[in-house]
């Protein structure tokens, strides 16, 4: 769905332009017993979420989190597997949350509310 990654060592280009938290996002299915090597972001670490199926270390309606490394190998289980995989590089700042705004800190985000109800967040 979105970045670059090698599926057992063939090159699959994703749709996105290269950007400095190389985003990572991929829908893989497998069949029982399949194997699947990727390689993709080896510095940053990696979800995978299972919602169909499983994998040998995770159960359907499960999440893993995997470190950083060269390659990420899922097995499925004997039902198969339907995951989510998305990974990308930590941008290693504060994060704060407050409905659709996203800041480094409560009082970018209460700026951001202030200026989107006075009609001036977006010009």
């Amino acid at each position: 769905i979105a970045g670059d990654v090698k599926i057992n060592q063939d090159p699959l280009p994703g749709p996105l332009p290269e950007i400095s938290t190389q985003p990572f996002f991929m829908d893989v299915t497998l069949t029982p017993d399949e194997t699947v090597n990727l390689s993709f972001n080896e510095d940053s670490p990696a979800l995978v979420y299972v919602y169909q199926g499983g994998t040998d270390e995770i159960d359907a309606h499960n999440l893993g989190i995997y470190r950083s490394g060269d390659t990420l190998s899922l097995k499925a289980g004997v039902l198969g597997a339907e995951l989510l995989v998305l990974s990308g590089k930590p941008i290693k700042e504060p994060v704060v949350q407050y409905g659709p705004f996203v800041m480094n800190t409560e009082e970018e985000v209460l700026q951001a509310i202030n200026d989107y109800k006075q009609g001036r967040f977006i010009s």
